[in-house]
């Protein structure tokens, strides 16, 4: 199952880049409006690149630390019992999960740079945000929370509705359950329903993306100041 996740995931990602690009194209070029600032373009491969590199330098940095951590986890083990081993290992972990997101937070403005010049542009932004990572974090984790704010009350007026429209059509609030399984494996009256609400969730995407992206936008134009 996984490599079929990975292998769908791989082949989605122009269309991600299209999406993305159509987004920073809004905020830096909102006179190219046509098609809803979606283009297959200069723009689009360089952010599909960009998306490769980081999504390789995340998985390459990931996997050399869970080895790293593993083998130090295994020879505390080894030297004071298993309680140190797992406190190694549940240590080492919290550390890559900082390092992964400072050094994300460090590239924000690689996206709107890439953008800009139509072409990878990954390291030169690490010194854009050289004395701004806290303050970056802390727009990013805003964004995180009014992001979370907006989904739930958007989930919960969706779901009143959806519950609404199941009890009008003869159903029963105990159904939904069922009608929020992929469309495929539900066969009855309210099929049509998981696609109301992947309708949705591709709107909160959508939103999270836009939202993000901005902060990044923010961030390469303080760094032009």
């Amino acid at each position: 199952v996984a490599p079929g996740y990975v292998a769908g995931g791989v082949a989605l990602m122009p269309f991600g880049a299209v999406m993305i690009a159509a987004i920073y194209r809004a905020y830096l070029r909102p006179e190219q409006n046509q098609w809803c600032f979606m283009r297959v373009g200069r723009q689009e491969a360089a952010i599909l690149a960009l998306m490769l590199c980081l999504d390789l330098m995340a998985m390459g940095g990931l996997a050399l630390a869970g080895a790293l951590i593993g083998t130090l986890a295994n020879l505390a083990a080894t030297a004071a019992g298993d309680a140190t081993g797992a406190l190694v290992e549940l240590l080492g972990l919290g550390g890559a999960a900082c390092a992964l997101i400072w050094a994300a937070v460090r590239l924000t403005p690689a996206w709107p740079m890439t953008f800009q010049a139509g072409r990878l542009v990954l390291f030169p932004s690490w010194s854009r945000t050289r004395g701004q990572t806290w303050l970056l974090l802390a727009a990013f984790v805003l964004a995180e929370a009014l992001m979370a704010v907006v989904a739930v009350l958007l989930f919960s007026i969706c779901l009143g509705l959806t519950g609404a429209a199941m009890v009008a059509a003869g159903g029963n609030m105990a159904q939904i359950g069922n009608a929020l399984q992929p469309p495929s494996a539900v066969v009855q009256v309210f099929a049509p329903l998981p696609l109301v609400f992947s309708a949705f969730q591709s709107l909160l995407l959508a939103l999270g993306a836009t939202t993000l992206a901005g902060v990044a936008v923010s961030a390469y134009h303080s760094a032009d100041r």
